[in-house]
Formats: C-alpha cells, structure tokens, sequence
C-alpha cells in the first residue's frame, strides 16, 4: 500500500474508488486516509470484511440482522440454516 500512496501523491490524485472487494479496498481505504480524501475509514472496511465484525456493528448501532454466531467446532446443526465464510464479501462462502 505505501507505493500505491505514493503513486497517488506523486500524480496529485483527486479521488479513489473501486468496484472489487479484499485487498483492493483496503487499498483505496489507505490512499484516501493519506491524502485526506473522503473514503471508507479502514475501521469500516475491517468491518466489512469480517462478516462477525460486521453483525455486531450493527447490532450495536441497533440495525436488525438476522440471528448470527460463530461456529468453531462439530455441532449438531438444525434446518433451517445459512453458513458463511466469516472473511471476505459477497456470496463466497455460502453453506446451506
């Protein structure tokens, strides 16, 4: 991240974005803090891509989510019931 900070100071960027997801928006998050650019916070985007990260965020900002827990170990599972990934975004990861 710090040549793609460079890059942007030397070529006096005005702005950043993505439409990808991972490491290329913590990137644009990097850029955007350096230069003082409006952009996701790196708080944010940790938050959105850690999925249990992500649920209590908002269940403490007191938006509705679905029932939501972490599964470390064998269990029993009942039906219904929808597992993901707790990295990334998107539909990766998805168990049903």
């Amino acid at each position: 991240m710090p040549a793609a900070v460079e890059f942007a100071r030397e070529e006096k960027v005005a702005g950043v974005l993505t439409s990808s997801s991972g490491k290329a928006i913590k990137t644009v998050s990097a850029v955007a803090s350096a230069l003082g650019l409006r952009g996701p916070s790196a708080i944010a985007v940790d938050n959105t891509l850690d999925k249990l990260n992500l649920k209590r965020a908002l269940t403490k900002a007191g938006i509705a989510t679905p029932d939501y827990g972490m599964v470390e170990a064998e269990l029993i599972l009942i039906s219904p019931l929808l597992l993901k990934a707790r990295g990334g975004i998107g539909g990766r990861g998805f168990i049903t």
